[in-house]
């Protein structure tokens, strides 16, 4: 489940997560976060920002990630949620990655993306996003809204709950719990 203090894990151990849930090893996973981020198209040079997950998909398309994953996994899918949690990483959600120059994180961040819902969305641009540090004091758009939640406390931690185990069980990720939740939205708008 996310928490305000995501923005303290760093990328590389978002992408462990990641590859164990999907049948990755410990060890493997190591080395492919390790054989990714440190690509010398991103170590060497000063990146673009926005040049950094298309780095990142063709460094790990080289590691051949696909054949450590569990059978029933899809390989595509598993990278969309790296490619993703890395986008988030750079907008500052967590930390990292760590190879990169401070030059090239502390570019904003602000590439369109296709959302779950096939629109497309862009994330708001600060100096140092892609170091939390450095960046503006992070208050996340869910946090904003919880504050207008009229639930007490018990009753949140109850659906959180409740949306972690769902989480678990079909192996999601919170931007599938937001693009479920903006679907719903939507819904009940065009009603």
């Amino acid at each position: 489940m996310t928490t305000d203090n995501d923005h303290d894990r760093s990328i590389e151990d978002v992408w462990r997560d990641i590859l164990a849930r999907n049948g990755v090893s410990e060890a493997q996973a190591d080395d492919i976060v390790t054989l990714t981020f440190g690509t010398p198209a991103l170590t060497r040079d000063i990146p673009d920002i926005e040049d950094v997950p298309d780095i990142a998909k063709d460094a790990l398309a080289n590691t051949e990630f696909e054949t450590y994953l569990d059978d029933d996994k899809d390989p595509a899918r598993v990278e969309h949620q790296l490619v993703g949690a890395l986008e988030d990483a750079l907008r500052g959600v967590h930390s990292g990655p760590a190879a990169l120059p401070d030059a090239t994180l502390d570019q904003p961040y602000d590439r369109v993306t296709a959302t779950g819902n096939g629109k497309e969305g862009t994330a708001g641009a600060s100096r140092g996003v892609g170091q939390p540090d450095l960046a503006q004091p992070y208050k996340s758009a869910a946090a904003a809204r919880a504050a207008e939640s009229s639930l007490d406390e018990d009753d949140i931690a109850r659906i959180a709950t409740v949306l972690d185990d769902v989480m678990t069980e079909y192996e999601l990720e919170t931007a599938d719990l937001y693009a479920a939740l903006e679907r719903l939205e939507e819904e009940e708008r065009t009603e």
